[in-house]
């Protein structure tokens, strides 16, 4: 049989496969062919045998062509199935499991290695998932359109309309049979199907938008052991065989067996319902399993909907009590005038249909009372919130908490990771009663140094891989653990696996913030001993030990003496911020462990204590300032941390929560223990005051929770631990950490900190309060319109039988209200004034009684004025009754657009205020007005209107009955809150249709990348046209005209992105010297580490192919806007609409003629979708373009060896980049060369600390961070999307459909309105046709309309369909669909404007604030000057110099040195004859010009002369820069030194004289320089000083010890004099400020005397201001002033000199005391903290470094103090003619 199944290797290719991708149904299919087949072709071989010697080596084509194939399944887990296993666990079968060999036996059977789990590979990864299937769940099938369709039928509502559309359908068609009586009961059931169609697409939505949410929060991370190392995975990602790391908190992620660990208490009572703790060991149990909100805003709309229903059905009762009186007792008429009920004379048809028509308007007030489409728009907008907070870092999980943290009254906060950065590091260690230094592990006693590394290695949670012995160590576990472990392993070269594998561990407890320690009993393999180590919380392990170590290793008594020291010791790292961990250890007899080991607990008792160490957890950047803006808005910020008193009053201090003056014995701070022991009494009294909560467990933590509540607080609370779930539940909101916490603490929250960070937290506040704000707005603006509309139209329809607004007009009143008025009020976001208000109440209702107030006022208002017009209109006016509707419609128009103005403020005083700002505002206005007299003078036929000449329009109630909307308002009620308006027209609207004429200026345009499409056509036709340019102008003929071209990118084959972009991301020293180190880099990519790249066209072109461009974000179309308003349930039901009275019209009139009602309201769509399609898009586009502009970095990079300046879109792989301090990395990218850099990583990694890059042990840099020190050169390796920070905001941007918390409150206001439309649209409805059926209306020559069976069909029919159209418009005006519009619009117009007189404001509350600027302190170099300086003197000694033949030579090398290579400017020069390139900043290259063309210094000469040693960078402190060298014709070191001039003379003895001798300097010479440097300050100039010293070599060395050069003893070179002219126009721009009351001071780093002269030339200071009249003051001084000197001076002084940035900030929070309102400019990284502080930060556009634009509201784009002043006119002109109209008017 082996012969004749023996098979070549050819005819084994050609066996079946079974490929793995194929789906289970398939591969079963494929199996089944493939047995057949080989059974067959068994069978023959069976009975026709083979000669074997005759065998060919190839396969004989007859008699069969078949092969034998193995069906052996692909996975290697044949010997079991997934049915066994789940059933051991399901059912607890310990038996079952012991017959299989245990859990051991189990783990061999599925190929698991129970200490390094699977194999993570991606194929065993497969194969398991195909063998056992993925963990996911099938998923409960998501609930159909039509369940929530049926849902909306079991409204009670819904029963009534249909009730009430049988009763009418039923009579209609009784009365006019089946052709013409459905129209009455059919309107109602239009009404209906609006209904449900809201409700059910309402609830719809919001089910899809919990079920993307749900997704998001159940991508749970698991830790898991493959191939030896203990990674992070998705729970979705687990598979059978795994082995999972768990811990307190963690959610067991799959069933699974105990493989490992201790003491482990599981909480099954999800599955199981029991609340005990169920122990898991592997004996016994080793069996795991795993395991419609409604938000209060929606609650108190369905209570307010309730309410309006219930006033509904009692007001329709009345109606349909008092109308069947008037019927039944005869006081009502039919059309011809005569009685309708008259006895038994009456026709029981005639009172049947009059009862009927009695009860439908009775019903149409039920509809209308109820607003369907409220609800739906609440629930978009609380969605579209949810959506914005996640980009702010906070994941909302329950609706609800985006309202009550609006109203959050106190925030109780942990420390750890929230306050601070969770980057735990040990500082400091104790031995004894003795501190251990760095690396002094060699002074540690052998024997204590053993039980150390055993305390640390055995008593953890955490865990120690490194892949090779030159890898780098990986560490797992908590934040204190790994700090820990990283100490113990580095600092004590402790080897984690050596020791676990010297001991046994027995017992393990492990810790928990109840004890706030944890333990190990543990056997020595080596004597048998036992050994008990403990760890935790300083004071508490010193409690339980009698005895330390020394120093020496000696063991001592701890007597009261010692322990009192040992206090101290905690106590003073307690208040130096650091978390104090102590070691204690107990070797134990055998008898005394057996006895523990039956009581299962640890000794506690006579212990000896090891040792104590510090762990440093810095503060977050920024926390101070969230706690501060908290505490400012009336939220008490309280810490709660598991801390000791001392620390945590330390680090509450450092982050503002506690004021230093605050001490212990102020109840501010309290230990948990202490608080638990009051009295509840005590705890209700004191519990506001405290502040710091220290040593607090979860109980303490819930305790705190509930007192608050009980005193009336709304409660904030965060935490990350599995015992912070009860309070959590507890709070009114609860706030999980998204890194550090559980899932159990989560599972418990209502938002997720994404980035645990406290400074989300107050931007969740933020966000609170600003949806509450917002959508109050709305409310008040949308029910004033639909309380008029509705009572005009319903007390008109009773008692005269018509209606007053036709549909077409209620349409556009619902285009102002919806759109609009959306647009123009709710498109706000967050501000600073919503943080300066008090906390909102728990039960403050939303409509408060102020917006009642302005409500009613302006409602019974509108309806006075337009009932007194429809009733006497004619008589009044003497008009014809078309004039007088027209009359009517434009008076309620212009009452809604100016009624716009009060909803703007519910609260303020004034109602304009920021109104000049809000030019998206004004200009709606504007539009709504022109396209109101457009309606009325022009589209006659389309509005139903009559035209008004001139009188009619001034005169004749349009104007005279719509301005005193506001004076009413502000008399309502005798209300405080006054409201202004100025009542002359023609001036408002000139500021209405105000427009800057001189916006000429496009926005910058940003270079354009290429898409990869286009990039491929570039690099095809680039080598083609390089090939025709080649080629003689005289091409023969038979010449082809083609050439080949292989357009595939194959120049950088040996090297690919995802190498790059590893070694930098993982910061893989080890692969990058796999390549070769960074220079193999610089070759793989074809760099020139000294010229750059090539930078050739086809060059940039072919990098961008192969590695991406420098961009992040791709576009969104037009169409994607143009489908978005399809969406809008509004839009559907104007179709209807416009079908229904587009049939009607076309079958009355023909279609040249019957179009124009239907045509009307198509038109009306068409606007309503044009106007949200093309804002969306233009907003889209425009926003892009702002980002692509305030992104748009200018980088230095070398290129073909010319350094230059490119956008940072341009930058490609392969680049080298120049650094300099501030500067932003554009791309991720290794140190080539240069000084080492210091680098602020907090945006990728949240550590305040700088990193030092070097090219040795750190030369990677990252995307986005930014240098703080020092200067290099950076070699490209990934850019765009491929870079760490591109992957970051890949995850953070994409785009999601979650619906916003505001969406979701607009969604059941839209609700609520819309049933209360309907229902009197129905009352309408029903009305309207009643009358026109009895004969009470008249068409438009006065003839009455129904005149019975006279009557034709058609013309009742257009009757009908016109009123039913106009009962659908008003349900169609009680659905706002444009506020998110608003938002949009707002936001793009307002920053547009400002673009084009060069500001770009970065937040819409400095546009505000900027009018109301009292002080502008401004920078001088830039801003006040042209920054385009020159070197204009130069004084060697004491005399000026006039050539530089005169110098000696050895003094113009020092010069030339000095200049040369003390700078972090280059020069390029391309050829001999072309001119010199300079770059860096305008003093180095004015510097670096002067010395070039003037002293004819080669910069390039003098850098292969020298060997640079030793750099320090110029910063703003220092106001100097200094480098040392070493010349290598002689060996020598020199320092030289450049900066200020008065610095570097007090730095000299001895100057240099013009023929180059040497002398010392005494007080005389010295106080000629300082004449000298006073005299080229005095003429405007920048005074700049050279210096120098030769040092010695051990000087050199002691300097390279301290990291400093030597700055004492220098002997002078000489001084040159830089000129900065002022600005054309700045002059101008000062007097204008100062002339409009604007104070404007100069603080600058120039000496006092160069400060004066700019500042008078400036126009800030005049000329008889000397230097006595505390008018300029140095920044020393003024610091050095007291708190009274300084408030008192602070307004007389107009320049600083010498300042420093903590200066600057200094006068900004002096003056901000003092009551002004102060506008700061700055430039430069140290400027931010001056230019947060103020009220607006303006930072420069041009020499501005991203630090400072991050930290600005408003970037001046030109650095130009006349676009300052121009700012502040434009944030002040609305409130100069809005006082003179004011004026005006009262003259």
């Amino acid at each position: 049989m082996s012969n004749k199944l023996d098979l070549s290797s050819v005819c084994m290719e050609s066996l079946l496969e079974v490929p793995s991708t194929l789906s289970k149904p398939k591969r079963r299919w494929h199996l089944a062919f493939a047995t057949i087949y080989c059974s067959r072709a068994l069978y023959s071989l069976l009975n026709h045998p083979v000669n074997n010697k005759k065998r060919s080596k190839t396969l004989p084509t007859s008699p069969s062509s078949f092969v034998i194939l193995n069906v052996k399944p692909q996975h290697g887990f044949s010997n079991f199935d997934q049915h066994s296993l789940t059933q051991i666990v399901k059912h607890k079968s310990l038996t079952q499991l012991l017959e299989l060999g245990g859990v051991e036996g189990v783990a061999i059977v599925l190929e698991t290695d129970a200490e390094n789990g699977i194999h993570g590979a991606v194929e065993g990864v497969t194969c398991r998932r195909k063998a056992f299937g993925s963990n996911t769940y099938q998923e409960p099938p998501t609930k159909s359109f039509f369940y929530f369709v049926v849902e909306a039928f079991k409204d009670v509502t819904i029963l009534i309309l249909v009730a009430c559309a049988t009763l009418s359908l039923g009579f209609g068609i009784k009365e006019e049979g089946l052709k013409e009586g459905w129209y009455d009961g059919g309107s109602i059931l239009v009404a209906v199907f609006l209904v449900i169609s809201v409700s059910a697409v309402s609830n719809f939505r919001q089910n899809r938008q919990f079920d993307k949410l749900s997704k998001v929060s159940n991508n749970i991370q698991v830790d898991v052991v493959r191939d030896g190392r203990r990674q992070q995975i998705s729970i979705f990602e687990v598979v059978v065989g795994d082995v999972v790391c768990l811990k307190i908190g963690d959610q067991v992620p799959a069933d699974g067996l105990f493989q490992d660990g201790h003491s482990l208490q599981v909480d099954e009572s999800s599955m199981t319902g029991e609340s005990d703790h169920v122990e898991v060991d592997t004996s016994l149990n080793p069996f795991f399993r795993d395991a419609n909100e409604q938000t209060p805003l929606q609650a108190r709309l369905n209570k307010l909907t309730s309410s309006i229903g219930k006033v509904g059905l009692a007001v329709a009762f009345l109606v349909l009590t008092v109308l069947l009186v008037r019927y039944f007792t005869g006081s009502t008429e039919d059309e011809n005038g005569n009685q309708e009920f008259k006895g038994s004379l009456t026709k029981a048809d005639d009172i049947v249909n009059a009862v009927v028509r009695i009860i439908a308007a009775a019903v149409t007030i039920v509809v209308v009372a109820i607003p369907e489409g409220l609800p739906l728009a609440v629930t978009l907008t609380l969605a579209y919130s949810m959506k914005r907070m996640m980009a702010d870092q906070a994941m909302v999980r329950r609706l609800s908490a985006c309202e009550t943290m609006g109203s959050a009254t106190t925030i109780c906060t942990d420390k750890t990771g929230t306050l601070t950065l969770n980057q735990m590091k040990v500082t400091k260690f104790w031995l004894g009663q003795d501190p251990i230094q760095e690396n002094a592990s060699s002074s540690i006693a052998t024997d204590v140094l053993k039980l150390i590394q055993q305390g640390v290695a055995l008593n953890t949670t955490g865990s120690i891989y490194r892949a090779t012995s030159g890898s780098k160590y990986e560490f797992s576990g908590s934040p204190t653990e790994k700090a820990i472990l990283s100490w113990a392993v580095l600092e004590l070269n402790m080897d984690m696996e050596e020791l676990k594998q010297t001991c046994t561990i027995l017992r393990v407890e492990a810790f928990n913030s109840e004890k706030k320690q944890s333990g190990v009993a543990l056997r020595n393999k080596a004597d048998n001993k036992v050994h008990v180590h403990w760890k935790g919380a300083a004071e508490m392990i010193l409690e339980m030990c009698s005895t330390y170590y020394d120093a020496s290793g000696s063991m001592r008594d701890l007597g009261h003496v010692e322990r009192t020291t040992f206090e101290q010791i905690i106590q003073g790292m307690a208040a130096s911020s650091l978390r104090c961990i102590a070691f204690a250890h107990n070797q134990l007899p055998e008898e005394e462990h057996e006895i523990r080991e039956a009581t299962q607990k640890l000794k506690e008792d006579s212990l000896t204590l090891i040792g104590l160490v510090g762990i440093k957890d810095p503060c977050r950047p920024g926390v101070r300032k969230a706690v501060e803006d908290c505490q400012h808005a009336g939220v008490n910020v309280k810490m709660i941390t598991g801390d000791n008193i001392f620390t945590a009053r330390a680090i509450a201090t450092e982050c503002g929560i506690l004021r230093p003056d605050q001490d212990m014995n102020n109840e501010a701070v309290v230990e948990g223990e202490v608080f638990w022991q009051y009295t509840p009494d005590e705890r209700m009294e004191k519990v506001d005051k405290i502040r710091v909560m220290a040593r607090s467990s979860p109980f303490d933590k819930l305790l705190m929770v509930q007192c608050l509540k009980q005193k009336g607080h709304v409660v904030a609370v965060t935490g990350d631990g599995t015992n912070d779930a009860p309070a959590l539940k507890e709070a009114d909101i609860g706030l999980s950490m998204g890194i550090q916490g559980t899932e159990v603490a989560k599972e418990s929250s209502d938002i997720i900190i994404l980035d645990d960070n406290f400074a989300s937290v107050a931007t969740v506040l933020r966000w609170g309060r600003c949806v509450y704000n917002n959508i109050q707005k709305f409310i008040q603006f949308q029910l004033t319109v639909n309380v008029a509309a509705l009572v005009i139209n319903f007390v008109a329809a009773v008692s005269a039988g018509e209606i007053p607004l036709t549909a077409v007009q209620l349409l556009w009143v619902n285009l102002i209200m919806d759109t609009l008025g959306a647009l123009a009020l709710a498109t706000e976001q967050p501000t600073k004034e919503l943080m300066e208000k008090p906390p909102m109440g728990r039960t403050e209702p939303l409509i408060s009684n102020i917006m009642w107030r302005n409500l009613l006022a302006q409602a019974l208002y509108q309806i006075a004025v337009l009932l007194t017009l429809q009733f006497k209109g004619e008589s009044i006016f003497g008009v014809s009754k078309k004039v007088k509707d027209t009359l009517i419609f434009n008076t309620f128009v212009l009452c809604q657009v100016f009624n716009e103005f009060n909803a703007r403020e519910l609260e303020k005083k004034t109602i304009f205020k920021g109104l000049h700002k809000n030019k998206l505002f004004l200009g709606i206005i504007g539009i709504t007005i022109i396209l109101q007299v457009v309606m009325v003078e022009f589209l006659k036929k389309f509005a139903d209107t009559e035209r008004l000449d001139w009188g009619q329009w001034v005169m004749l109630c349009c104007i005279h009955l719509s301005l005193p909307t506001f004076p009413y308002s502000c008399l309502s009620l005798f209300s405080p809150h006054h409201r202004y308006i100025p009542f002359c027209l023609s001036q408002s609207m000139s500021n209405i249709f105000h427009l800057n004429l001189n916006c000429k200026e496009p926005i910058p345009d940003v270079p354009t990348i290429l898409s990869k499409p286009n990039k491929r056509w570039h690099l095809a036709l680039h080598p083609l046209l390089n090939e025709k340019r080649k080629e003689s102008s005289k091409l023969p003929v038979t010449t082809p005209s083609f050439v080949a071209l292989n357009v595939k990118p194959d120049a950088f084959s040996s090297i690919d992105q995802t190498s790059l972009t590893a070694i930098v991301k993982e910061k893989n020293l080890d692969l990058l010297l796999e390549f070769g180190g960074v220079e193999s880099v610089a070759d793989a990519l074809e760099t020139d580490v000294k010229n750059g790249i090539c930078g050739a066209v086809h060059d940039i072109a072919l990098r961008q192919e192969v590695f991406g461009s420098n961009t992040y974000q791709t576009a969104k179309s037009l169409f994607h806007f143009v489908m978005e308003p399809f969406k809008d349930l509004t839009i559907l039901i104007l179709l209807l609409c416009a079908t229904l009275s587009l049939g009607s019209g076309i079958k009355e009139h023909g279609l040249k003629e019957g179009w124009y009602d239907g045509g009307s309201i198509f038109a009306a769509v068409l606007l309503i979708i044009s106007v949200s399609t093309l804002s969306n898009f233009r907003h889209n586009r425009l926003l892009e373009k702002l980002s692509k502009v305030s992104n748009n970095i200018k980088v230095d990079v070398v290129r073909n060896g010319r350094r230059q300046q490119i956008s940072i879109f341009e930058i490609v792989v392969g680049d080298v980049v120049c650094l300099k301090i501030s500067d932003q990395v554009p791309a991720d990218g290794l140190f080539l060369d240069g000084h080492p850099l210091q680098v602020d990583e907090s945006s990728m990694t949240g550590e305040s600390d700088h990193v030092e890059v070097n090219s040795s042990q750190n030369p990677f840099l990252f995307s986005g961070t930014k240098v703080a020190d020092g200067s290099a050169q950076m070699l490209v390796t990934s850019v765009g999307v491929n870079t760490t920070c591109g992957q970051m905001m890949s995850t953070i941007s994409r785009d999601t459909n979650d619906q916003t918390p505001l969406q979701a409150r607009l969604k059941k206001l839209t609700s609520s309105t819309g049933k209360v439309g309907m229902a009197i649209a129905f009352l309408v409805l029903v009305a309207s046709l009643v009358r026109y059926f009895s004969g009470n209306t008249e068409d438009e020559n006065g003839n009455q309309e129904f005149i019975g069976s006279n009557t034709k069909a058609v013309d009742m029919v257009n009757s009908v369909v016109r009123i039913i159209a106009a009962a659908v418009t008003i349900v169609v005006v009680a659905m706002p669909e444009g506020l998110s519009l608003a938002v949009t619009l707002i936001l793009a117009y307002s920053m547009k404007r400002m673009m084009a007189d060069q500001t770009m404001v970065r937040k819409l509350s400095a546009c505000e604030t900027m009018g109301s600027v009292t002080t502008i302190c401004t920078d001088k170099t830039g801003t006040l000057t042209l920054n385009q300086m020159k070197v204009i003197k130069f004084c060697l000694g004491q005399e000026p110099i006039e050539a530089f033949s005169s110098i000696s030579t050895n003094l113009l090398n020092l010069i030339q040195q000095g200049a040369a290579l003390n700078t972090s400017g280059s020069v390029y020069r391309a050829t001999s004859g072309s001119k010199f390139e300079l770059s860096g900043s305008p003093t180095e290259k004015a510097i670096l010009s002067w010395a070039v063309l003037e002293l004819d210094m080669d910069m390039e000469i003098l850098k292969q002369t020298c060997t640079i040693l030793h750099v320090e960078a110029f910063k703003s402190e220092k106001k100097r820069s200094g480098v040392s060298i070493r010349s290598k014709a002689d060996n020598t070191i020199h320092v030289h030194w450049k900066g200020a001039a008065e610095m570097i003379l007090a730095m000299c003895s001895r100057y240099y004289d013009a023929s180059g001798s040497m002398k010392d300097m005494d007080d005389d010479e010295r106080m000629i320089f300082e004449q000298i440097i006073q005299g080229m300050a005095a003429s405007s100039l920048r005074c700049i000083a050279f210096a120098h010293i030769q040092i010695s070599e051990e000087e050199h060395e002691i300097g390279v010890g301290l990291q400093k050069l030597k700055e004492d003893s220098l002997t002078l070179i000489g001084l040159v004099g830089i000129k900065d002219p002022c600005r054309p126009g700045v002059r101008k721009a000062v007097e204008d400020c100062q002339c409009a009351g604007v104070n404007v001071k100069m603080i600058t780093s120039d000496n006092a005397f160069t400060a004066r002269a700019i500042a008078t030339e400036c126009g800030i200071l005049k000329p008889d201001q000397g230097m006595t009249n505390e008018a300029v003051v140095e920044g020393e001084i003024f610091r050095n002033y007291t708190l009274e000197e300084r408030m008192e001076k602070v307004d007389k002084i107009r320049v600083m000199a010498r300042s420093s940035p903590f200066d600057k900030l200094l006068m900004v929070q002096c003056l901000k005391q003092k009551g002004h309102v102060v506008a700061v400019t700055g430039d430069g990284t140290n400027d931010a903290p001056a230019l947060k502080e103020a009220h607006i930060g303006l930072s420069m556009g041009i020499q501005g470094t991203e630090v400072a634009k991050e930290s600005s509201d408003i970037i001046v784009l030109d650095d130009n103090f006349t676009s300052v002043a121009t700012v502040l006119r434009w944030g002040r002109c609305k409130q100069v003619v809005l006082g003179d109209d004011w004026d005006n008017h009262y003259t």
